[in-house]
């Protein structure tokens, strides 16, 4: 995790100050399309002293999950290879296109 090594914090103490186990923090930070439940999202935001929803920022720019249907084709997405990935990314994109192209 980019936090611990910029704080110089260690993964113990930072289950400890989040009240995650620390089991939980390791498969997070170990398995890439490990399913962070909410309260654990909660957990560690309150460990680094943000927001839940200041983890999921990009570029000062918030991304706020608003319907189950964006969760599940983040989820879908994560478990296709990256090539994949990107093919999913450029159809939504020509998608998008479309639809603004029929207004």
């Amino acid at each position: 995790m980019q936090y611990l090594e910029e704080t110089k914090m260690s993964k113990y103490r930072f289950a400890q100050e989040s009240g995650i186990s620390i089991s939980t923090l390791y498969d997070i930070i170990k398995k890439e399309d490990y399913d962070i439940r909410e309260s654990n999202i909660i957990k560690v935001s309150r460990g680094m002293g943000i927001g839940p929803f200041e983890l999921f920022q990009k570029n000062e720019k918030v991304l706020v999950l608003q319907k189950m249907q964006e969760i599940d084709l983040i989820k879908e997405t994560r478990i296709l290879p990256l090539e994949y990935q990107l093919v999913v990314v450029e159809y939504l994109h020509s998608l998008r296109k479309i639809a603004e192209k029929s207004k």
